[in-house]
């Protein structure tokens, strides 16, 4: 067993033991397979990654994007442009004029849209901030029916099932 992999759910009992016994977590024999596991996701190491160790000994800072959010992603605007230069300009679809033409774009990548790129991605991370700071202000809902002339609210949080609504 791999000493960085934590333990899986198909892994025997007497598995899941070894594991605990080499990570010097104490357990009680007597725990079925579940209890173990518990206590072995709940002591889990967290991950040490190369790219970490690597960025530490050269005393680099690493920024990581969230997953799935491409918008935030300088490199995916350029990509997009890139596609796009291929697609204007490709009309015998050979791929050595596709290579060619990637060719082309990179080599007239310029600084300036290098830097539109993350002025872009920066903007729409300070949209991203506001947005969070807006829904997360608390604001309670008042619902009112339109049936009712009274102009009454309607609880939403009532435990009474007997309303209609």
């Amino acid at each position: 067993m791999d000493d960085a992999k934590p333990p899986k759910r198909s892994w025997r009992k007497d598995q899941i033991q070894r594991w605990l016994d080499e990570h010097n977590i104490k357990y009680d024999v007597k725990l079925k397979k579940s209890e173990l596991l518990e206590i072995a996701f709940a002591n889990i190491p967290p991950k040490r990654y190369k790219t970490n160790a690597a960025a530490n000994a050269f005393n680099v800072e690493l920024i990581r994007l969230p997953i799935k959010h491409c918008t935030l992603n300088p490199i995916e605007l350029a990509w997009a442009q890139l596609k796009a230069y291929v697609r204007t300009h490709n009309t015998n679809f050979r791929l050595n004029d596709i290579r060619s033409f990637c060719q082309e774009y990179i080599a007239a990548l310029d600084d300036e849209t290098s830097r539109q790129f993350l002025d872009h991605v920066r903007k729409v991370e300070e949209q991203f901030r506001l947005a969070d700071d807006f829904v997360e202000q608390d604001i309670k809902p008042h619902l009112t029916s339109e049936d009712e002339d009274d102009g009454s609210v309607i609880d939403i949080n009532s435990d009474n099932e007997d309303e209609d609504f």
